[in-house]
């Protein structure tokens, strides 16, 4: 199971960086929920199901010109993963590089 997180893992971060929500989505259950934390929280919302996700998503893209996740490490950790890395971002109106 593990080695299946992994993978599901780099194809999230890999959806995310492709800014192709319906394929991160089409990883996730129906129930999925997602609260932005960082940067990314664009709002205070929580999203709940697959329509709201892509709400989410586009207003997190709107503001961002650029928002990448690079990996440094992936590590198995048994019933979950782990992702390393470091993310890029650019402000869309400030061009403020984070």
């Amino acid at each position: 199971m593990s080695l299946e997180n992994v993978e599901l893992l780099r194809k999230g971060v890999a959806a995310w960086n492709q800014r192709d929500a319906a394929l991160w989505l089409s990883q996730a259950a129906p129930e999925v929920e997602w609260l932005p934390a960082g940067p990314a929280a664009v709002d205070s919302a929580v999203y709940r199901g697959y329509d709201e996700c892509e709400r989410g998503f586009a207003a997190v893209w709107e503001t961002w010109a650029a928002f990448e996740f690079q990996e440094r490490e992936v590590r198995d950790l048994g019933d979950s993963a782990l992702w390393r890395g470091r993310v890029k971002m650019l402000g869309r109106a400030s061009g403020l590089e984070l």
